[in-house]
C-alpha cells in the first residue's frame, strides 16, 4: 500500500484548475449536478472526475462534532428537528430536554457532522427556519 504525502498550501499557489475542482465540489454538496457545476466553473468533467478526491478544505476533515442550543413552543418542533438532522445524515449522540418557565422547550444536541453533506452553517439556517424555532445557538462546532 502507497504512503500518501499531504501538504497545506495556500490557495493562491494552487493552479486555477483545482480551484475549480474545489469549487465545483462545494456546487455538488448544495444538490447542484456535476455538469452544470462543471460548466459554470469552465472545467471538464474529467478534470472533476481526476482530481476530486485529491483536493479538500482542511475543515471539511475536522468539523466532527457540533454542540448547540435550540430554543422552541411546541413539542411537534422537535420531531421536525431531528428529522431535519437525519435528512443531513446527522448523528445524534445527545439530546436533552428542558421545559422552561413560559412553557418554551429547550434542548441540547449534540451531534457528529462527519457525515454532513453541507456546510454546517446551512444545517443552522435550515434550522432557524423551523417555525416556532425561537433560538439556535451553537455552543460548539469542531
Amino acid at each position: 500500500m502507497e504512503n500518501k504525502l499531504y501538504y497545506l498550501v495556500e490557495e493562491s499557489a494552487l493552479p486555477d484548475y483545482l480551484m475549480r475542482v474545489a469549487k465545483v465540489k462545494e456546487m455538488v454538496k448544495d444538490d447542484v449536478s456535476i455538469s452544470y457545476a462543471c460548466k459554470k466553473n469552465s472545467i471538464s468533467r474529467s478534470t472533476f472526475y481526476k482530481y476530486k478526491d485529491m483536493i479538500s478544505k482542511p475543515e471539511n476533515k475536522m468539523e466532527r462534532k457540533l454542540i448547540m442550543s435550540i430554543k422552541f413552543k411546541r413539542d411537534i418542533v422537535l420531531g421536525e428537528i431531528v428529522k431535519i438532522l437525519t435528512v443531513n445524515e446527522c448523528n445524534i449522540l445527545s439530546l436533552n430536554q428542558f421545559i422552561l418557565k413560559n412553557e418554551e422547550k429547550l434542548i441540547n444536541l449534540v451531534i457528529d457532522t462527519i457525515n454532513l453533506k453541507k456546510q454546517t452553517t446551512s444545517l443552522i439556517n435550515e434550522l432557524k427556519n423551523i417555525v416556532d424555532v425561537n433560538e439556535v445557538e451553537v455552543i460548539i462546532n469542531e
